[in-house]
């Protein structure tokens, strides 16, 4: 389903349209919903440039239409602005948008917007584009935090800690963070696979424990196997949650009662948003094929990191000169207990390592 949306100058006629959006959406919950056009306003105070400033709380208004209709931007590329005035006191804003429903990202996952050249118009035509889905290579390591709730966890990473490795310190540490993360990838194939296929599996043996329960109402095995079956239910519903909040990054937002949609459609955006399509190359020409985009990328960033950068570094300029209390803080050794307290002040899953570990 699509909407298209022309453009509405006066602010009354815009507040109703907003309220329209949000009575439609109520009915489309389950349908791909597309809203596109000219809404006459931005989002955000940096979609225009010259003339008055965003007026505050018009921004606002249309985001919580935005929010309420459970809608978002369909990723965006070419121009920045979608509009100009084309005057002396030139201004520039991003009117025109495309809008979708978390139902019309599960169909079209890669889907985005695509602002053209304006040519006379003072608007940017919007192309909406719809490209199949990008086979992935294979995954790299992801410690995730749901697995500190399995009661093999800890037996699992130390036993493979535990490997004997001769070899100096650093070594030593290398090769025995490579056993355990090669014995978490294992236990988490055996023990719980894809996170979707074990909820299912555990809906369905409650469903089917319930099921029997209304013929045999007072079986006290079947009470307990219903009671049993809950308790695994519920437990691997929330290890759905923290699965998806550690993969949608959403980590400011609590855990509580089932934010999975919201994490599996932060999920989505992000997918949609870091998919690299194309590439526009120095001599002018664009690349579109997966594997190219992937051999220019690594091309570009090994003769980068690997080239004499040949630049010079200029003197320094004297700022003065500090104390010699200052200078012998400067230079004590580190200890144990700053390294400590510099390590466990970190967001323990801001953000992973290149070995896939967090902090």
């Amino acid at each position: 389903m699509s909407i298209a949306t022309f453009s509405v100058r006066s602010l009354r006629d815009r507040l109703h349209l907003w309220c329209s959006l949000i009575e439609i959406s109520e009915s489309v919950l389950l349908l791909p919903w597309l809203v596109g056009g000219d809404f006459n306003e931005v989002r955000y105070s940096n979609e225009k440039v010259g003339g008055r400033s965003a007026h505050v709380r018009r921004l606002r208004k249309f985001n919580e239409c935005i929010s309420k209709s459970l809608l978002s931007d369909l990723k965006a590329i070419g121009h920045t602005f979608s509009w100009s005035n084309h005057q002396a006191d030139h201004i520039m804003s991003r009117l025109d948008r495309i809008l979708v429903n978390s139902a019309f990202v599960n169909d079209f996952p890669l889907s985005m917007v695509n602002y053209l050249a304006p040519g006379f118009s003072d608007h940017s035509p919007m192309q909406v584009i719809c490209e199949p889905v990008i086979p992935s290579g294979p995954k790299p390591f992801k410690y995730f935090e749901m697995w500190e709730a399995h009661p093999s966890f800890k037996s699992t990473v130390e036993s493979a800690w535990a490997t004997e490795v001769v070899g100096n310190p650093l070594y030593c540490l290398v090769k025995k963070i490579a056993a355990t993360k090669h014995a978490l990838k294992q236990w988490n194939k055996a023990t719980f696979g894809p996170i979707q296929h074990m909820l299912r599996r555990s809906r369905e043996n409650l469903a089917e424990i319930q099921a029997r329960l209304q013929l045999h109402p007072m079986d006290q095995n079947l009470i307990t196997e219903e009671q049993l079956a809950r308790a695994k239910y519920q437990g691997n519903l929330q290890q759905e949650e923290c699965f998806l909040r550690q993969k949608s990054r959403q980590l400011w937002l609590s855990s509580g009662d089932s934010n999975s949609r919201f994490f599996y459609d932060s999920l989505k955006n992000r997918t949609t948003i870091n998919t690299i399509r194309s590439l526009h190359l120095p001599g002018g020409e664009e690349l579109t094929d997966p594997v190219g985009i992937k051999e220019h990328i690594v091309e570009y960033f090994s003769n980068l990191l690997n080239r004499d950068s040949g630049c010079t570094i200029p003197p320094l300029r004297s700022y003065g000169t500090i104390s010699d209390l200052e200078n012998q803080s400067l230079l004590a050794p580190i200890s144990p207990k700053e390294i400590r307290k510099t390590t466990f002040s970190f967001k323990p899953l801001s953000s992973l390592g290149p070995d896939g570990f967090p902090a």
